[in-house]
């Protein structure tokens, strides 16, 4: 055998090296102790392998899960962009649809502005003309048409101030009695009709100007008288929108 220490040949027997002097382990204890050491040496590596192995297990399972998280708040924030898009392509597609319905509206007006220069005419015209379609107007001082816009009382408030101007020209009868009251009974008064007739040639107009007509030709009307007294009376107005070539 030889010395674990200065590594000289000694006897089997020997217990302290004639060498170097130091005790000579037993060699079948050395043996042992080094086959125990050469275990634990093992199982701590493998240990500090699967260790090892487990941490690597770990951060993988960690990388996965915070790549899985990044993906779906990825997504999530695509939906988000996609949605407030959506909102702001509403928004437009609104603000767009107001404009339009402002402009129609900015159009309606400055062609019922534009109604003052149509010509109404109970017979026909000498221009060449093209015909757009017939007008038509209706109005009551009983106001049970159930037309807005029907009742004559609503429509001589909106119509005061010309109303007004053509009574100082002249040109519109002053308020009076009729002969109704001396049969106990109240009767429309001719007033009442020349309003009503001054109101459906404009409102008639109106309606000619928003298709875009230049006159009303060939006007009628049609008076109806309620029975009971006469105190109440529809009035029908009509005629065709025609436009000059």
């Amino acid at each position: 055998m030889f010395c674990t220490y200065c590594g000289k040949k000694i006897d089997d027997d020997t217990k302290f090296c004639p060498h170097c002097g130091n005790v000579v382990a037993d060699s079948k204890k050395s043996s042992i102790t080094d086959a125990v050491k050469k275990i634990t040496n093992t199982a701590v590596n493998t240990a500090k392998s699967a260790g090892n192995v487990v941490k690597e297990s770990i951060n993988t399972t960690a990388d996965i899960a915070v790549e899985k998280d990044t993906v779906n708040i990825t997504m999530e924030t695509d939906k988000l962009s996609k949605t407030n898009q959506n909102i702001a392509d509403e928004m437009t597609e609104n603000k767009k649809q107001t404009q339009t319905v402002q402009d129609d509206e900015d159009s309606k007006s400055d062609r019922i502005v534009d109604s003052k220069n149509i010509i109404v005419s109970t017979g026909d015209l000498k221009q060449d003309y093209e015909i757009i379609g017939p007008v038509y107007f209706q109005v009551s001082n009983k106001g049970v048409f159930g037309l807005a816009g029907s009742n004559l009382s609503a429509l001589v408030k909106q119509y005061k101030g010309e109303i007004q101007k053509m009574k100082s020209d002249g040109q519109l009868g002053r308020e009076r009695m009729d002969w109704g009251f001396l049969y106990g009974e109240w009767s429309v008064g001719a007033n009442d009709f020349d309003k009503a007739f001054f109101i459906s040639v404009q409102e008639l107009k109106k309606r000619a100007a928003l298709l875009g007509a230049d006159a009303v030709i060939c006007m009628r009307q049609d008076i109806d008288l309620d029975t009971n007294g006469f105190a109440y009376f529809y009035l029908q107005m009509y005629g065709t929108a025609v436009k000059f070539t």
